[in-house]
């Protein structure tokens, strides 16, 4: 379809790398990156209904994103196991997303047993938006673990609501967090704890990475993704 079509928009270099690399004419292809919304358009819940509904009374980490292998969810709870016992004491580890790996998702809470942190890593199945935005604007870190994706919105809705941002430096998530994240290797549960102790120890540098993540987050905007979009048929 891709070599058979007069245009083509990839949501990301990587993308367009990607479809070069299967032999689709680079002059067909342009890079048009999704927009995120504004925290600002969001109603979101209080924070006593988050703590009410879903009976999370302390700090937290957070990571949202579908429930499939390449996501490593598995890499961050590892990571939050090696953490020291005052941190998990302190902070939770509350992992979201959309059960459409059953046989994946099953092994993760598994996981979490067996290193005996069951109590602290609280697994949420799926939530509405105005819920989901609540939980980027509590959190005191947000993860980013996957090792692939075509444009990681995700991540945009994280530093759209000015999370403090760990994120993967697989591609191509730098190309949308440039500088306004700090990067570990999504394989490397022994990295991504030592980075989550870091901002724990660092609330100066996790108040800078949230204004940069909110600020490279206006980069990404609905009306700059039409804008574009129309461009291709009104040059």
């Amino acid at each position: 379809s891709s070599k058979r079509a007069d245009q083509i928009i990839a949501l990301s270099m990587k993308c367009k790398t990607i479809l070069q690399a299967c032999g689709v004419d680079e002059k067909k292809i342009i890079v048009i990156n999704n927009g995120v919304e504004e925290l600002t358009e969001i109603s979101m819940p209080s924070s006593s209904d988050v703590i009410e509904k879903f009976g999370i009374n302390s700090k937290y980490f957070l990571y949202v994103s579908s429930f499939f292998p390449y996501k490593r969810f598995d890499t961050v709870i590892k990571s939050y196991n090696l953490l020291p016992a005052e941190v998990k004491k302190e902070f939770k580890l509350v992992l979201v997303g959309t059960v459409q790996n059953k046989k994946y998702f099953n092994e993760l809470v598994e996981l979490s047993r067996s290193l005996g942190i069951e109590e602290n890593v609280v697994f949420v199945p799926e939530l509405s938006k105005n819920y989901l935005y609540r939980f980027y604007s509590d959190s005191e870190i947000f993860i980013f673990a996957s090792s692939i994706e075509n444009c990681p919105n995700i991540l945009l809705e994280a530093m759209s609501s000015g999370c403090s941002i760990l994120c993967s430096s697989d591609d191509p998530m730098p190309e949308f967090g440039s500088d306004s994240v700090e990067y570990f290797n999504s394989s490397d549960a022994n990295e991504l704890s030592s980075k989550i102790l870091k901002l724990v120890n660092d609330q100066h540098f996790r108040s800078h990475l949230s204004k940069l993540s909110k600020l490279r987050a206006k980069n990404f905007s609905w009306e700059l993704f039409t804008s574009r979009v129309v461009r291709i048929y009104n040059p």
